[in-house]
């Protein structure tokens, strides 16, 4: 065991094997050919950065019919008021959709958690409301720079991977100790398959077990730790040690040179981290994401043309406002 001392608190570091029981949903089937069509890809497009626990209330029920562009609406006002407005926002949108298809908003997550085509089908036409969409995630920045700039959270990504309770807690009184890291996302498999069908594909050395994806970020030494966002894909040069800290939030890690055995992909596979090695990878661009696939050795990367075309505005409380591109 690997461990730190911190603020009079211990970490775990690293561990000599892999917990044997991890929090959260059960490891996905390897099989993702079934998340294939537009509808699952407009899906991902608004989880690539977005993943965890409030992820899986707020967008998923409503991803599926995500509009083919969207903005983000920063409204003002209170934490807690913006946050009331994205539950409201998240649930609308999940009923529209759900009464569209003729289907409880619990049958469609069940469809969805299971590749249904006939689902996939149903939805190819539709879209929701483009404006709520912008408010909602919006008011879920705001509600993420607030929580970050009073200390509760590390980075205003990190708000995706709480609960409805702890986001309600935290904006009411002395914040509760955030969940620093989420295993269970509900569209993880989701997210991993369409990239993989999406992307173009490089094949590496296999260094941890696991599949994931994310935002690929590359850092060429450990001081650009700033860079890197929760949930990203860290690409490095070299596996040097001085990156594994960054490893407790990454989705996964690929090196461009290194083996197995270096010491940051021991640290991968105590962490459940997928790591491939030896890969011979373009550098990512801003807007490249990453499936990794650390049994097979696989990366497949999807580039700029990923993105819809998003807009950026500012809004008062009550929506007013202008948006631009």
């Amino acid at each position: 065991m690997e461990w730190a001392l911190a603020g009079g608190e211990i970490f775990i570091l690293q561990l000599d094997r892999a917990p044997a029981r991890i929090t959260g949903r059960p490891l996905a089937p390897r099989t993702t050919e079934t998340f294939s069509g537009p509808p699952y890809r407009r899906l991902a497009r608004v989880l690539v950065g977005r993943s965890g626990q409030l992820a899986d209330r707020f967008i998923v029920p409503w991803g599926l019919a995500a509009p083919d562009s969207y903005g983000v609406t920063r409204p003002t006002g209170s934490a807690s008021s913006l946050f009331r407005d994205a539950q409201r926002l998240a649930m609308d949108l999940g009923e529209s959709v759900a009464v569209a298809v003729r289907l409880t908003p619990e049958e469609l997550l069940d469809r969805l958690d299971a590749a249904d085509p006939d689902l996939a089908a149903r939805l190819a036409d539709l879209r929701v409301d483009s404006e709520s969409v912008s408010l909602l995630l919006g008011a879920m920045e705001g509600v993420g720079n607030a929580l970050a700039a009073r200390g509760s959270l590390d980075s205003a990504e990190d708000l995706w991977w709480q609960s409805v309770e702890w986001v309600e807690l935290a904006l009411t009184s002395d914040s509760p100790r955030p969940q620093s890291r989420w295993l269970g996302d509900r569209c993880a498999h989701l997210l991993f398959g369409v990239i993989s069908q999406c992307g173009s594909a490089v094949c590496g050395t296999p260094a941890s077990d696991g599949r994931a994806a994310g935002r690929a970020t590359f850092l060429s030494e450990p001081a650009e730790v700033a860079r890197f966002r929760s949930r990203d894909v860290l690409v490095v040069e070299r596996p040097l040690p001085a990156f594994a800290p960054l490893l407790w939030k990454a989705a996964a890690l690929v090196s461009r040179t290194g083996s197995p055995a270096a010491h940051l992909c021991e640290v991968a596979r105590s962490l459940a981290v997928p790591a491939v090695v030896s890969a011979d990878i373009e550098l990512p661009g801003d807007e490249t994401v990453a499936a990794v696939d650390g049994l097979s050795g696989e990366i497949f990367l999807w580039g700029e043309d990923r993105r819809p075309k998003i807009a950026v505005g500012y809004a008062s409380h009550e929506g007013e406002g202008s948006t631009h591109e």
